[in-house]
């Protein structure tokens, strides 16, 4: 299982720990680096900053970056590297095997069709004969289950010194699924080495519903995610938690996966940033087992996906493809599951009039409105903002924008800056409709309300699932800025739904980043400042504003959103929220 640390709780979890080849090689890669071009025995606080540098290539680092990671290690301001590698290891325990025949990384996807769904997994060494079986959830003789032989793939990619993959891929549908269905599930093959069978653990999932516009749909949402750099493995952990009790129907991760890719060069190690650390793959894939064996985990293409020309995201991950429709791998590609069409593009290709990509937008889009009395909504994801207020963000309305309104989506959800911002309905960078306040459920709270027909998305910018957060806000907010938090900082909002009465009723502080604020350009740059601001101390949590997504597709007419914190924080269930509400 992943664990949650804190520098109280180290000693004792070290003794469960071992050491893992994935982690161990990743923390040799630091040292070497660290050690050679640095000239450094330990990792002290200018050697983490160098390596923040080096993987996300920011050209500086939020102190409360570095200081969260130096609680971690228990206050210290440097820590041996023997001390990193068990630091790792415990984060993962006892989840990673290196066992070369052991199949991990298990992961379903949708084929956009009810009655199948993909199973993809990865082994060190290859299985002879590889295959799943599946059956009912009710049955427990795996002699009368299902059996359907695997396909199997690897990659190569350029070899240096550090380790590449030489693992084999597996994918195989399971088919003739009845809808909505549950079902278990394992996989494996012969172990030729060891003259054995070898099988994965069971699981259990659930097949698609056939369409229905009043089939509730529930989908986790993130992009921006990572492993241990700096908090993927938690989110996927509150995920995992929240499993039975929110019961999602898929996850979409909307681009930057794994952050394999590296950002900036060494040159003294032939490290150039055109270059993956592909193990680091096999460790995601490893940490969201507990949520992608269960739920079909979909994804998006980001900037940090584009090494080796896309290789490793192509060749391990398998979205559902339309030839009627064009639909290019994981980059565009269209399903629809319960209530909502979902169509997913590419900030990394071609968006001009006329473009392949272009023609599937329109052409999926126009498919989806003219199909709205079966599926009413419409979800598009692409990595880069549409709208995003951090500072030197990037801003793909002028190439999307048009299409949105055009066959008015739903909601529109993007990632690439490490922050969360949720966007009201917008036209040409004016607001197109405001929330208005409404009790929506028992709890008697009153939250936004989007009565948005026809007037395009509301934009939520999510790319808070664990990336390092180390954003600045343009200030003032813009008229369409609703809510927007990062770096462990909930600055003023227009849109709160009650957040600040909570953190005052909780005696918790709160940050005004408005024109009025008192603080220093200099500080504003660096927020928050923790050891120079004595009144943050006792409330101040970077992680908090780490986490994901999750949409309630209620019915036909109400949809609802809520942003999801990784940290557990009692009677705070999400830091924000709100309902669209449109007949279709």
């Amino acid at each position: 299982m992943i664990y949650q640390i804190g520098s109280i709780v180290l000693v004792a979890f070290f003794a469960l720990s071992s050491a893992s080849r994935l982690v161990d090689e990743r923390v040799n890669f630091y040292e070497r680096i660290l050690r050679e071009v640095y000239g450094k025995d330990k990792l002290d606080v200018d050697g983490l900053v160098q390596l923040l540098q080096l993987t996300q290539g920011h050209p500086k680092y939020n102190h409360a970056a570095v200081e969260y990671i130096v609680d971690k290690w228990g206050g210290a301001k440097e820590i041996s590297f023997e001390y990193l590698h068990k630091l790792v290891n415990l984060i993962y325990g006892d989840q990673i095997s290196d066992d070369p025949f052991q199949p991990q990384e298990l992961h379903l996807a949708y084929t956009n069709d009810p009655t199948s769904m993909k199973i993809m997994w990865v082994t060190m060494q290859g299985l002879e004969k590889p295959f799943v079986q599946y059956m009912s959830a009710l049955s427990s003789k795996w002699e009368i289950a299902k059996t359907k032989v695997a396909a199997t793939s690897t990659y190569t990619v350029p070899e240096k010194w550090w380790p590449v993959f030489n693992g084999v891929i597996y994918d195989v549908d399971m088919t003739d699924l009845s809808p909505d269905s549950h079902y278990k599930y394992r996989v494996g093959g012969f172990d030729n080495v060891n003259q054995t069978m070898r099988y994965s653990e069971e699981f259990a999932f659930k097949a698609a519903p056939v369409p229905s516009p009043d089939r509730t749909t529930r989908v986790f949402t993130g992009a921006d995610h990572g492993t241990f750099e700096l908090l993927g493995f938690e989110t996927v952990l509150k995920m995992t938690k929240m499993l039975d009790e929110l019961r999602p129907d898929f996850t979409f991760i909307a681009g930057d996966l794994s952050y394999a890719g590296l950002d900036s060069e060494v040159k003294a190690l032939d490290i150039s940033k055109d270059d993956e650390f592909e193990l680091i793959w096999d460790l995601l894939g490893i940490q969201n087992q507990p949520v992608s064996a269960r739920i079909p985990w979909m994804v998006g293409v980001g900037n940090h996906e584009s090494f080796y020309n896309f290789t490793a995201f192509n060749a391990r991950y398998k979205m559902p493809q339309t030839a009627a429709l064009n639909t290019n791998q994981n980059f565009w590609y269209t399903f629809t599951y319960g209530n909502i069409q979902w169509v997913a593009i590419s900030s990394e290709h071609d968006l001009s009039e006329g473009s392949p990509q272009n023609v599937f937008i329109r052409q999926a889009l126009t498919d989806a409105q003219n199909n709205r009395a079966n599926v009413p909504w419409i979800i598009l994801t692409i990595h880069k903002p549409i709208y995003c207020s951090v500072e030197g963000s990037p801003s793909f309305a002028s190439r999307v924008e048009s299409l949105l309104l055009e066959f008015d989506v739903d909601l529109a959800l993007t990632g690439h800056m490490h922050a969360y911002e949720r966007i009201h309905p917008v036209n040409g960078g004016a607001v197109s409709v405001y929330p208005v306040k409404q009790k929506m459920d028992t709890l008697l709270k009153e939250v936004d309300v989007y009565y948005s027909k026809g007037k395009g998305p509301v934009h939520v910018m999510q790319g808070h699932a664990g990336g390092f957060q180390a954003e600045r806000w343009t200030q003032p907010p813009p008229a369409w800025s609703a809510y927007r938090m990062a770096d462990g900082v909930l600055p003023r909002n227009s849109s709160d739904n009650g957040l600040r009465k909570w953190f005052h009723e909780h005696g918790l502080g709160e940050l005004d980043l408005s024109d009025e604020t008192s603080f220093t350009e200099l500080q504003l740059r660096d927020l928050p400042l923790v050891p120079s601001i004595d009144d943050l101390k006792s409330s101040y949590n970077y992680s908090h504003t780490f986490g994901f997504g999750y949409i309630t597709a209620l019915n036909a007419t109400h949809l609802h959103y809520q942003a999801i914190p990784n940290v557990d924080m009692p009677s705070l269930r999400n830091h924000d929220e709100f309902w669209i509400v449109k007949e279709h």
